[in-house]
């Protein structure tokens, strides 16, 4: 994708490869490789740009590889040929997969100028319209980038049955074996990494990635003529760059430092490959397993011996890597799940005899609040840094262990607050501004302070003190009823989420088919949703029956102490002290 066939208006023309990858290891794979490559170009090339990263994704990502393998699929039903069947239904499937995603590029660029416009219908931000977008895109992919990709995909193709490569809907195993196949992978891939730097050999920039001056010299070199034309005259002024934004972050390094950023791209991608196929890589059959550990025993059907018996003791321990991983979705279900318990039923860390568990309920909101507020509208990186330390002192004075804090919240900041201040930190890098930079910064300082903050007070007030305590602040009796309904009734739905996944993986014997996951999880939706209707009436009927009002009782009494007192002056005086700063 770096090698690219400038098209008017900023876009560019170049083969993508999706659909060969959906291909080969099925559409779905092919939406987080292709999401991973275009993530890298932005990051380390400055090819594509982190704005438009959410628009390549959808059209390279998503529409190519989904669209390519439809009608690759349907191209191979329709032949029937074993062979030659696969290679042309690639090359049909490829080229107009690569032609959707040019399709949708345009109609995303062409209703831009009926967007965002000026008062009297200037364009903010793209010029052209769809009666040029779709023209031009289209043309230019139809003629040279398709048949690019085509042409590609169709050698890829053919070389991989030569090759006795299973495609992603013919796998079978029972013609080779693991070791095989696991080797000739690794080949392929090591081939293709060894091969993916040679393009950065060439001299230049990348075609298609001309600057202002480079183009100028490209087109007299080429036509004779200096200066560029008038409508790309036009258009620079207007600073109109289409979908190349944010390029060449550091500047021009230099030769050396271009093929460096080329090799730290491919070990990024390589890496992240290695730790996905570590995490997920396919294991092998228990059942398979069981007949390698115990030989001597005889199966009867796809059961060994000692399954079909009621004994113990003659049963083989089955390797770690011979059980099945749970999904990823029961995996995050199992984990907010057991957050979820702590919060709404107090356990573990607010019974500790800490600071913040010994004060009042009432005292420990308004102060915590207080900080947050004052986080919130404070705009020195040094008070930041100080409320930081604070934060993380209260933690220590509480009994609260830094690994709940870095699962809890600053894991959090790091994956969301980073993907909000990353665009305007290397801006701002770019750019070569300073203001920009410490905005970014403080931006990121506040958030994680502030989510900090917010998370000690679950951590150290038991559920029913918390909503006693806003209850006693003034806080609405209708609205602590739904902060207190609410988090119940997501505990209740969690826990039933993860009994119908326990009930499926207790009655399943064996690996299921590679699309049996997508099916339950959208069949047991339905049946989820069925379940949390059911559960509503049920809830409502409850509280009927029992003339629930909306208070929220103690078994001991809420007093207001000394040390709460001397907490709330403290806080008081913290914030004191910094505004006359």
């Amino acid at each position: 994708m770096l090698f690219n066939i400038p098209a008017p208006g900023g876009t560019t023309a170049h083969a993508v490869g999706a659909t060969l990858l959906a291909i080969l290891m099925g559409p779905w794979a092919a939406l987080i490789g292709v999401s991973v490559a275009l993530a890298v170009q932005a990051l380390f090339f400055g090819d594509g740009g982190l704005w438009a990263f959410g628009a390549n994704c959808f059209t390279m990502a998503f529409v190519q590889p989904f669209v390519g393998y439809t009608v690759y699929r349907l191209c191979r039903y329709l032949w029937k040929k074993p062979k030659r069947g696969d290679v042309l239904a690639g090359a049909v499937g490829a080229y107009m997969g690569i032609n959707a995603g040019a399709l949708t590029v345009a109609v995303l660029l062409g209703i831009q100028p009926a967007i965002y416009h000026t008062a009297d219908g200037k364009p903010l931000y793209f010029p052209f319209g769809l009666s040029i977008t779709i023209p031009i895109m289209l043309a230019i992919h139809l003629l040279v980038a398709g048949v690019a990709e085509a042409v590609i995909t169709a050698l890829v193709v053919q070389s991989a049955e030569a090759l006795n490569l299973p495609l992603f809907d013919t796998q079978t195993h029972s013609n080779r074996t693991a070791s095989q196949s696991h080797s000739t992978r690794w080949i392929l891939l090591c081939t293709l990494l060894a091969l993916s730097p040679l393009g950065l050999i060439a001299q230049g920039s990348a075609w298609g990635e001309w600057d202002r001056d480079e183009l100028k010299r490209e087109i007299t070199k080429h036509t004779g003529r200096t200066g560029l034309p008038s409508e790309l005259e036009k258009a620079d002024a207007h600073s109109y760059r289409g979908l190349a934004a944010l390029q060449k972050y550091g500047g021009d390094k230099g030769t050396w430092a271009y093929i460096g950023s080329g090799f730290l791209g491919v070990g990024a991608i390589a890496g992240i490959f290695a730790m996905a196929g570590r995490r997920f890589r396919i294991r092998k059959n228990p059942s398979q397993m069981v007949t390698q550990i115990a030989p001597n025993k005889q199966t009867t059907g796809h059961l060994p011996e000692w399954l079909l018996h009621s004994s113990y003791t003659d049963r083989p321990c089955l390797p770690a890597s011979a059980i099945r991983p749970a999904l990823y979705l029961e995996r995050t279900l199992q984990e907010i799940t057991e957050a979820m318990s702590q919060i709404a039923y107090g356990q573990n860390w607010s019974e500790l005899e800490g600071f913040l568990q010994s004060l009042n309920a009432r005292a420990k909101l308004l102060g915590v609040v207080g900080l947050i507020l004052l986080t919130g509208t404070t705009r020195s990186i040094s008070t930041l840094l100080f409320l930081g330390f604070t934060t993380l002192g209260l933690a220590a004075a509480s009994k609260i262990p830094l690994s709940i804090l870095i699962k809890r919240s600053i894991r959090t900041v790091a994956l969301f607050g980073a993907a909000i201040t990353l665009p305007p930190l290397l801006l701002a890098l770019y750019q070569h501004n300073t203001s920009g930079q410490i905005q970014a910064i403080t931006l990121l300082l506040r958030l994680t302070v502030v989510v900090t903050l917010s998370s000690l007070i679950p951590l150290t007030t038991r559920w029913n003190d918390l909503l006693t305590g806003l209850r006693r602040l003034g806080v609405p009796r209708s609205a602590t009823t739904l902060i207190a309904m609410s988090y119940r009734y997501l505990l209740l739905s969690l826990q039933t989420a993860n009994e119908m996944f326990l009930a499926r993986k207790s009655r399943v014997v064996g690996r299921d088919p590679e699309n049996s996951g997508r099916q339950f999880v959208g069949f047991s939706t339905t049946e989820f949703f069925g379940k949390t209707l059911r559960l509503a009436e049920e809830i409502h009927q409850a509280l009927v029956s029992r003339n629930f009002q909306g208070d929220f009782y103690q078994m001991t009494p809420m007093r207001w102490r000394v040390r709460d007192s001397i907490w709330l002056i403290t806080v008081v005086a913290i914030i004191v002290w910094i505004r006359r700063q």
